[in-house]
């Protein structure tokens, strides 16, 4: 299914390997423009035009399913393995990598994240620029429209995807992860059965383990100093939600709050 309906979004890019210009970002679609679900991504090929001014054209063209099980890779990752047509006479080739996801959006729509790679050509597109993604039944212009402040070549690009850059409204946002819905529920699932009181059922928790979500958290969760910190962290009200966003605020205070923390643990451990 093409995604059909208006299309508005944001991207960031940068090239990646000196072969493809990769974008990564959002789009807001129509509730039902796109078929995903908790479990299941989709790969639409497109082919991009690219203009004056550093405007791409890009026009949507056959949907597919990965083959490979891509739900515990985030989408600055799992993009650059990703395999895409190359150039036709006049444009070049790429696909665009679309992602459900739980990100609040108007009534009749919904948030996607997505990873757009495009075969590079001699121009570099901008990697300082925010590009805004306007649209409509599987034809989108992008464009550039401000700095997002970040130094990108310094940052992973999942690093970049979950900055909190994003939005048209007052106060900027980032997605906590961009992993796939149902592999982040069951690490919500496992993070509060490792951390409550409560007893959680055996075989449940012996599922979960076993899943993506216990490879995930078993590392963070074996180390004392770190329960330590998450503990303190969640008393001090900053806990966020595996598929849910932080906005600029949030994530300040959060920053600052983990530098005292850590501050205050490595003090104690010194007396």
């Amino acid at each position: 299914m093409m995604i059909g309906g208006a299309i508005k979004g944001q991207l960031v890019f940068r090239r990646c390997g000196g072969e493809a210009d990769v974008g990564i970002g959002f789009l807001e679609i129509d509730a039902d423009a796109a078929d995903t679900s908790d479990a299941q991504d989709l790969i639409i090929d497109c082919l991009a035009g690219r203009g004056i001014a550093d405007i791409l054209s890009i026009r949507l063209h056959s949907v597919r399913r990965d083959p490979q099980d891509l739900s515990d890779s985030d989408l600055g990752h799992l993009v650059t393995s990703l395999e895409y047509p190359r150039a036709t006479e006049g444009s070049s080739g790429g696909s665009l990598f679309v992602r459900h996801s739980r990100i609040p959006a108007p009534e009749g729509r919904r948030t996607v994240l997505v990873a757009l790679v495009i075969e590079a050509d001699d121009d570099e597109i901008d990697p300082t620029q925010m590009y805004e993604v306007r649209g409509r039944d599987g034809v989108m212009t992008v464009r550039p429209s401000r700095s997002h402040g970040l130094v990108p070549n310094g940052m992973a690009l999942s690093q970049i995807h979950r900055s909190p850059i994003w939005g048209w409204g007052e106060e900027r946002w980032g997605p906590v992860s961009t992993m796939r819905l149902d592999v982040l529920d069951m690490c919500q699932e496992l993070d509060d059965a490792m951390l409550s009181d409560e007893p959680t059922d055996p075989a449940r928790l012996e599922e979960l383990n076993r899943s993506h979500a216990g490879w995930i958290l078993k590392s963070s969760h074996r180390d004392p100093k770190y329960e330590d910190f998450k503990r303190r962290m969640i008393e001090e009200g900053h806990r966020s939600e595996w598929a849910g966003i932080l906005t600029e605020n949030q994530t300040r205070m959060r920053e600052e709050a983990g530098s005292r923390i850590i501050r205050e643990i490595m003090q104690n451990e010194g007396e």
